[in-house]
Formats: C-alpha cells, sequence, structure tokens
C-alpha cells in the first residue's frame, strides 16, 4: 500500500459507494481536510485559510477552495466523530476519484475502509463476515443493516459466500490484509503484522477460551455437587429428627 498521508473518516460515507464512488472520494478528502483545518482556527484568519492550510498539508489542490469548506463542514455537522471511522491512503482517494473502476474494484475499496474501521488504531482483531458486510455499505453493526425492509442488490450479492470469501482473497492478495482463521468462530485481520504472529496470536486466544470453558465447567459441577450434598444433609436432619420424635 501507499506511503503517502492517510483520511480519516466516518465509515458512513460508505454508503452509496457503488452508484457514485466520485462522489465518496470527494466527500472524504473535503471532511478529512476539513477536520484537519480545525487545528489552524486559532493561527488562521479565516476558515477559507484554515481549509487551504490544510489542503497544503495533505498536498492536496482544491478547486474550489469554498465548496470543500462548505462540504467539509456540512458532513462534519452531519457526522461529527463518530466511532466508526476509517483510514485511507490519499492516493488510493486519488485513484478512486479519477479512474473508473469496476463494481469488484469498488467492493475492494468498500472491503478494505470496513475493515480498517472495525481494526482502528488496533494492530489486530477478531472480527466476523457480518460486521465486515456491514461496515462495507455504511453501517456501524450488522443489526442495523439486517433491519432494513428491503437490502440492496449489491448488499445481497456481497453478503452471498462466493463472493464474499472472492473479495477476503482480494484483500489479502492485494490490499495487505493478512487474515487468519483457525477452527474458531470469526477470524482474526492485520494490516501490521504477519501472518505467522496472527496464528499465534489465534492460538492463544482459542488455548484461553478453552481454559475459561474448562473453568466454567468445574464451578458448574463443584455448583452442582454442592447442591447435592446441601439436599443430602438436609433429608439425613430430618431423618435424624423424625426418629428422636
Amino acid at each position: 500500500m501507499s506511503d503517502s498521508k492517510f483520511l480519516t473518516f466516518p465509515i458512513e460515507f460508505m454508503e452509496g459507494a457503488f452508484s457514485d464512488i466520485q462522489k465518496i472520494c470527494n466527500n472524504i478528502f473535503d471532511y478529512a481536510i476539513y477536520v484537519h483545518s480545525l487545528k489552524y482556527e486559532k493561527e488562521c484568519d479565516s476558515d477559507m485559510e484554515a481549509m487551504q492550510k490544510a489542503a497544503e498539508f495533505y498536498e492536496i489542490e482544491l478547486g474550489n477552495v469554498r465548496y470543500s469548506l462548505n462540504n467539509g463542514y456540512t458532513l462534519y455537522e452531519e457526522f461529527g466523530t463518530k466511532i466508526a471511522k476509517a483510514s485511507i491512503s490519499k492516493d488510493i482517494v486519488f485513484d478512486y476519484y479519477k479512474n473508473k473502476k469496476t463494481e469488484f474494484e469498488i467492493a475492494s475499496f468498500c472491503g478494505f475502509c470496513a475493515t480498517k474501521s472495525i481494526l482502528g488504531s488496533k494492530t489486530y482483531c477478531k472480527t466476523n463476515k457480518f460486521l465486515i458486510h456491514a461496515r462495507m455499505f455504511g453501517y456501524n453493526n450488522y443489526a442495523a443493516l439486517k433491519s432494513l425492509d428491503k437490502k440492496s442488490p449489491f448488499q445481497e450479492k456481497y453478503f452471498k459466500r462466493y463472493n464474499f470469501d472472492k473479495l477476503i482473497k482480494e484483500l489479502q492478495y492485494n490490499w495487505g490484509m493478512n487474515m487468519i482463521s483457525n477452527r474458531c468462530r470469526g477470524f482474526y485481520i492485520s494490516y501490521e503484522i504477519g501472518l505467522e504472529e496472527l496464528a499465534i496470536i489465534s492460538e492463544k486466544a482459542k488455548q484461553k477460551n478453552k481454559d475459561k470453558l474448562l473453568r466454567m465447567a468445574k464451578e458448574e459441577a463443584i455448583k452442582k455437587a454442592m447442591e447435592i450434598v446441601r439436599k443430602e444433609n438436609l433429608e439425613k436432619e430430618k431423618a435424624i429428627s423424625a426418629s428422636s420424635s
């Protein structure tokens, strides 16, 4: 992946990406630049000047500074700084903004942003198909996507196993994602650590879960045994009381 500066934005922006990816990219630019411009408010004479300075920080030439400022402000007011955010290389956003992309390339873009939003500031995490699929289309969780009265053709398509698995492979082949799924629910992903380290993390988590299940089983067994012994002692006390009366 590119070493250029990264643009951070709410994952909600992904909604509508399949119908107008250029608009999504434009919103990513304007939002990220506007948010950065807030750091320059005190040292600049106007919002326009702060916006221009933020654009220079990202080495982005804005065609219409006022339009970008207004759009960035509107997006910021609507989405704020929500927790589910993704970060993506400026160069990738430019590529998708300037060049025509196939449906699958757009799906890959959305999948990358989805996994990055799930990871957040973490170097790795455990996730699942449902959350990735929801984030691809701009939803914070799968429950929000599932509650829709009717899903779009793209939402239906990329939930199917063949298409989703193809997308996950693409993220591993060409977008730098590492993934490990070793006979456990969900899978571990990372863009920063290698497969071997990720596999070790997965195995340790599995062992930790086994230890937890074993401990819970023992606690439950002890609890049941104590209840049985308590009942037996009560029966004995009743028998002694009956014999002495």
